[in-house]
């Protein structure tokens, strides 16, 4: 466990586009799922900033919370209690192609 006031995050969370400070969007997000940044799965990171830059470009306004949760859903990872993947809504397939390309399919890359 990590010293009182500490946050263990992983190295690649950090290479996919995790900040510190963390962005308010991500406050807003794991606030709604009561868990902790440190506890997104690294390729989190990477659909979150395309998904914000993305949005940015095309609507020229923050990315609302609402519509991410629209757009991904948050997992269990099965073998590791307590933390969190992104994956597609079941029902935005197949009529919506992939917004984000070229993302790892697992966080060792």
């Amino acid at each position: 466990m990590p010293p009182t006031g500490y946050l263990l995050v992983y190295t690649r969370a950090v290479t996919a586009g995790m900040t510190l400070l963390v962005h308010p969007f991500i406050k807003d997000y794991c606030h709604f799922y009561d868990i902790s940044p440190a506890q997104l799965a690294p390729n989190f990171w990477y659909y979150f900033a395309g998904a914000w830059i993305l949005w940015h470009q095309k609507f020229d306004m923050e990315l609302p919370v609402d519509e991410f949760r629209f757009m991904y859903k948050l997992c269990h990872i099965t073998k590791c209690e307590g933390w969190y993947f992104l994956s597609g809504h079941g029902r935005s397939q197949p009529r919506f192609r992939k917004l984000i390309l070229g993302i790892p399919s697992s966080s060792h890359g």
